[in-house]
């Protein structure tokens, strides 16, 4: 098996940027308002323009955007969903914060993530969705077949970088 280099990332921010971002914290600061406020609420209205989206909610972290999406799959009833094996805790975590099942998944050693393969060995009649997740921000290049799998099948895919 050929080794893959994961490369660290150096974020680079401008001077604007970096005024922008310290405005921001010194507002919310001064307000007193760490958690919610205008600043949240002007992110959320920024984000939702950005996406193209209605609504968008800023939360706490990765585990909390899981478990808020996968509500809606919870919604449908008592299912599964399909997670890859390799990943963080909170991956497997979150549907069953969400009311639904974990069912882990075998991935593959070169892209750390499931093929349609294995997915389609995991599947069953209770499957409602499947995760997927960017290791190190390696995408799988078989994410657009798995897409269109989950399509097929009605899953709901949901995919996010760890």
């Amino acid at each position: 098996m050929t080794e893959r280099e994961v490369v660290p990332v150096r974020p680079d921010f401008s001077a604007a940027d970096i005024g922008t971002i310290l405005g921001s914290i010194r507002t919310a600061l001064e307000t007193g308002q760490l958690a919610q406020g205008e600043e949240v609420a002007a992110f959320e209205r920024e984000m939702a323009a950005y996406t193209g989206a209605r609504h968008a909610v800023a939360l706490a972290s990765g585990t909390a955007a899981l478990v808020c999406g996968l509500r809606a799959l919870a919604e449908r009833g008592i299912g599964e969903v399909l997670v890859p094996a390799n990943s963080f805790y909170s991956t497997a975590a979150a549907p069953l914060l969400a009311g639904l099942r974990t069912r882990l998944v075998d991935v593959e050693a070169k892209t750390f993530a499931p093929s349609v393969e294995t997915l389609e060995r995991a599947v069953t009649k209770d499957t409602v969705g499947v995760l997927v997740v960017h290791m190190g921000g390696l995408i799988t290049p078989e994410l657009r077949a798995i897409a269109d799998w989950c399509e097929a099948r009605g899953l709901w895919p949901v995919s996010y970088t760890h």
